[in-house]
């Protein structure tokens, strides 16, 4: 079993998602036609859903994922599956992490993005019953605390200054008059359809140099990966042979190995840059293009999330909002359009 780890084989039962199969007298690994699909959606849901791992039970038995029994999976199970590394392409047989011969199921990217959303808990954002929408958003001109709210007479609801750091005068302000003036932000991010025009062509020619210089560092990578891969085979022959320890073979191999899990991640971040360059660059126009009228379309929890996106920090005097926007959208303000797109 040993012998088959060192060669990549799972040397064990399949995990969900896969299958034991034999072609011959060769035994190994292949994906489960059934199964594949789902327990791949089931990282997706939790690192980008912000699920629970209840949630996704229940998701994945909705669409009919059972364990090799027949049976609905349990909390435990889901857990083990999204703790798995084998679903990336590797395993880990006696303590020892293998590059495996299987097709992998998600990437390293998402597998950690997992890892990191359980160790956080990942418990679903639940609104309150006393929610207020643009808290955490804005501190005071006068003594930079924080801007807060409650309700008068339990109807109307006020911002404030939480005068932590003594007493403050900045005025009150409702929240239909401080929406409004958050809209007037939004409303400044704009970009017409010429300049949306020449920037998508310039976006499209730069893309060009992106992704030969990515097709470059992925083409270099893929290189030592397969040097590396090469040294091990040779290795492995000379260990059979007796050239060389079980001792040196395993500290040499074990080195090799965490290399080129290394590289494959390079390779993945590579691929990946490659491919969103040139679609966030333009889905970042689009909103710019948009903002407001996304603004006047949403929900208070919508608005909120687009503030999020646009605004770096915002300070409120009892009179008027001042705002700093993030990048690029600091470019795209009204009054700074001018100077950085036609300068």
């Amino acid at each position: 079993m040993l012998e088959k780890a060192q060669q990549g084989t799972w040397p064990s039962c399949a995990p969900i998602g896969y299958l034991n199969i034999s072609t011959g007298d060769k035994r190994g690994i292949g994906l489960d036609p059934e199964r594949a699909g789902v327990v791949r959606r089931m990282f997706e849901w939790y690192a980008a859903d912000n699920c629970s791992v209840d949630e996704v039970r229940a998701r994945a038995t909705a669409e009919g994922l059972t364990t090799k029994h027949g049976t609905p999976p349990s909390k435990s199970t889901i857990e083990r599956i999204l703790k798995n590394p084998f679903y990336t392409g590797t395993f880990v047989w006696k303590g020892k992490t293998y590059k495996g011969d299987h097709l992998p199921l998600i990437s390293f990217d998402l597998f950690h993005r997992v890892q990191a959303a359980l160790r956080k808990g990942n418990h679903p954002v639940r609104e309150s019953k006393r929610s207020f929408a643009y808290t955490g958003l804005i501190k005071c001109a006068h003594c930079g605390c924080s801007i807060t709210a409650g309700t008068h007479k339990g109807k109307y609801i006020y911002y404030r200054c939480t005068g932590a750091c003594g007493r403050c005068n900045t005025r009150l302000i409702r929240e239909d008059r401080l929406e409004a003036l958050l809209g007037e932000l939004v409303q400044r991010i704009h970009i017409d359809d010429e300049t949306i025009e020449w920037v998508v062509a310039a976006l499209k020619e730069s893309h060009r140099d992106e992704k030969a210089y990515h097709d470059e560092q992925i083409t270099r990578l893929q290189a030592e990966i397969k040097k590396l891969q090469d040294r091990t085979d040779i290795a492995y022959e000379d260990k059979l042979d007796g050239k060389i320890s079980e001792e040196y073979w395993e500290r040499k191999s074990r080195q090799w190995r965490s290399r080129q899990f290394e590289l494959r991640r390079s390779v993945e971040q590579h691929e990946k840059a490659s491919q969103v360059y040139f679609e966030e660059g333009t889905t970042l126009l689009k909103l710019a293009q948009r903002a407001y009228d996304l603004w006047l379309a949403q929900s208070q929890i919508e608005k909120r999330r687009l503030l999020d996106v646009l605004l770096l920090n915002c300070t409120f005097d009892g009179e008027k909002l001042v705002a700093t926007y993030k990048r690029p959208f600091c470019w795209l303000a009204e009054g700074s359009l001018g100077l950085v797109w036609r300068g």
